[in-house]
């Protein structure tokens, strides 16, 4: 299945090439679909995830709604209080799995809404993604690290900066 994706990455950036938003839309749409039909499938992901890292993609927005909405239509309903339940529990990865999740973290940092991938981390470590729970502890600490040290820069530039534009003193 990833031999199939890098295929497909191969023959368009070899033909059509990722410039194009045109190109970019139709290779996401494509792999929309593609992640829908299988959400625990990493490769339409991974896929995804490249076409994000273009130096000219701009299409977050696109992304985010697409991940949002899927993760939203993989939600069981909720249940009637006086409907009994004689189904076992879901497995967290068919409701929330872990390759959409991560797609969301990626989203969430882009985009600023660090909170939103900080709790995604944590599900991840401690739900939905175990096996990989150091990963997402460090990817977490990453993320506050980044964020932290983007504060911090724009806090302390902000004086700098003002004194710069300040017209001189008498």
């Amino acid at each position: 299945n990833n031999s199939a994706w890098n295929q497909r990455w191969f023959v368009v950036k070899h033909t059509d090439g990722f410039h194009s938003a045109d190109v970019r839309l139709r290779e996401l749409q494509y792999a929309f679909e593609w992640a829908k039909k299988a959400p625990n499938n990493e490769s339409p992901f991974n896929y995804i995830r490249g076409i994000m890292r273009h130096p000219e993609f701009d299409e977050i927005s696109t992304v985010r709604e697409f991940a949002e909405h899927l993760r939203d239509q993989l939600r069981p309903a909720p249940r009637e209080e006086d409907e009994e339940d004689n189904s076992e529990a879901e497995h967290p990865c068919s409701t929330n799995p872990p390759p959409l999740l991560a797609l969301l973290v990626e989203v969430y940092t882009s985009t600023h809404h660090i909170e939103e991938a900080l709790e995604l981390c944590d599900q991840l470590a401690k739900v939905h993604d175990t096996i990989r729970q150091k990963y997402w502890y460090w990817k977490a600490g990453r993320i506050h690290a980044m964020h932290h040290h983007a504060t911090v820069t724009d806090v302390d530039s902000a004086p700098a900066a003002a004194a710069a534009s300040a017209p001189p003193a008498p």
